[in-house]
């Protein structure tokens, strides 16, 4: 069985840090992986707009509040399926 990266998007990239149950440290720490990220790109990111995201199977309403405020999308986890949470409105995300 052969594995295959994801599909690939000519304009963005979307790096994800993912928890069982994401906290503030988390969002804190994925922020700075953006950063080197950016700084340091992989071949994939080169040349693109970077989004970032926090995924989880539960996410606590004060992670949420944090997460936007930080500019990620947020991802939820149903068994083997990913939904995104609605952003609020006026929710802008960071491109880095």
């Amino acid at each position: 069985m052969q594995v295959q990266r994801g599909q690939y998007n000519s304009e963005w990239v979307m790096a994800v840090e993912v928890k069982r149950e994401p906290d503030e440290k988390d969002i804190e720490h994925h922020l700075k992986r953006m950063e080197r990220i950016r700084k340091y790109p992989p071949a994939e990111v080169v040349g693109k707009k970077l989004l970032g995201a926090i995924a989880g199977g539960a996410v606590a309403p004060d992670v949420h509040e944090k997460a936007y405020q930080a500019g990620f999308f947020i991802l939820e986890l149903r068994g083997e399926n990913v939904s995104l949470v609605p952003p609020p409105a006026g929710f802008t995300p960071t491109i880095w």
